[in-house]
């Protein structure tokens, strides 16, 4: 038992049933239970049932949260993606993969030694966010295991120059090709990125090498796929689209897209090296820190402008409110002398500021509390002006 846990599961596929939810509701009389979701929190507890069996039994997705461990998982129909294709993206710690039957689990889970707890409500969201990743395997888009297995990875912050040739052959032969869906700019790629523990930067460093998962290269596949496709099963599908019915024609011609665009993931597609990675991860990340730079001084500077240009208006309300012993026009007055104090020396009027300062504090006693105010943020030196 661990302090602090969170557990959610989400029903995707189909509402449960009047029965099952009954049974659901055994579960714990704390939780939070509908047709779709089961979430509870816990302090000093523990969840009187099998995460797992749950999962197998009533739910699509779930995930896990305590301060030292994050894991979420997913079921998906085993059609979605065959064993050998698994394999490829196959690690030992962070992404695991399960079956039995007409289904296949892959459980991601990550090691967090921050202690942090994640309040309720956020875990909830963050299942929420989570949801698309099911979704892009039932599609056959394999960057969700890509992401899983970089992450399990030891990755370099650098290679030795002395390195053996042949390791470094045999470390790139080792990756698995980049699939296609990988997009830095992508509110889900980049939600489960940070899931998974990969940061921004590598996930830019390996989105360069990901072509569009629905791009005009993957519809022409797709669309010349669908044309080898017996028609009696691509009319049924049709006809469960346009009626809105439910049936296993769409389902069944859904997963069998999902196994052939697995099969499409192939080694004539990108295997970036782990140390190419990172190499381009900390060049993008030297772009980006240095953009970010950039864009915070064009900030200061049109605030500080924005400051200088009110200047008489500043100093007169200042003036205004130099007898006030209000707390609030204390703290309006030292941010407001702060900030004239910044525009100056960033216009060089520095010795303008100075003059003006003196004039405004000639009359305050070292014992009022804005002198001590004005001394404390060092607009003043200590002792008598």
């Amino acid at each position: 038992m661990s302090y602090h846990q969170y557990y959610e599961f989400l029903a995707l596929d189909r509402a449960l049933t009047a029965t099952e939810l009954a049974e659901v509701r055994k579960i714990s009389s704390r939780a939070s239970v509908s047709a779709t979701r089961f979430a509870v929190a816990y302090d000093y507890g523990d969840l009187k049932a099998d995460p797992d069996e749950m999962l197998e039994r009533w739910f699509d997705l779930h995930l896990y949260r305590s301060p030292n461990l994050r894991r979420v998982l997913v079921k998906v129909p085993a059609k979605c993606l065959p064993s050998n294709v698994a394999e490829t993206y196959g690690v030992d710690e962070v992404q695991l993969f399960s079956g039995d039957g007409d289904q296949l689990t892959v459980a991601w889970q990550v090691e967090d030694d921050s202690g942090d707890w994640v309040d309720d409500e956020d875990a909830g969201s963050e299942a929420a966010e989570l949801v698309p990743v099911r979704a892009a395997l039932l599609r056959g888009e394999l960057w969700p295991l890509y992401l899983g297995w970089l992450s399990d990875q030891d990755l370099p912050d650098d290679r030795d120059d002395d390195d053996d040739d042949d390791d470094d052959e045999d470390d790139e032969e080792a990756q698995p090709p980049v699939p296609a869906g990988l997009s830095a700019t992508d509110p889900v790629c980049r939600a489960f990125a940070a899931f998974v523990g990969v940061d921004h930067d590598l996930l830019a460093a390996v989105a360069e090498y990901s072509r569009p998962a629905t791009g005009p290269e993957e519809q022409g596949a797709v669309v010349a796929w669908l044309a080898e496709q017996p028609a009696a099963a691509k009319d049924a599908a049709l006809a469960q689209i346009l009626l809105g019915t439910t049936g296993e024609a769409l389902p069944e011609l859904r997963q069998q897209l999902a196994h052939w665009r697995t099969t499409q993931v192939s080694a004539t597609q990108a295997s970036p090296s782990l140390a190419s990675l990172m190499q381009r991860a900390s060049a993008l990340a030297a772009e980006r820190i240095c953009a970010e730079s950039a864009r915070a001084a064009r900030e200061r500077a049109a605030h500080l402008a924005g400051i200088a240009s009110q200047a008489k208006e500043l100093w007169t309300r200042a003036l205004e409110l130099r007898e006030s012993r209000a707390s609030s026009d204390l703290q309006f007055i030292v941010r407001t002398l702060l900030a004239l104090r910044d525009a100056a020396d960033h216009h060089g009027t520095r010795a303008e500021f100075d003059r003006f300062l003196a004039v405004y504090v000639a009359p305050l006693s070292p014992t009022r509390a804005l002198h001590r105010r004005l001394v404390e943020d060092r607009l003043l030196p200590k002792g008598r002006w």
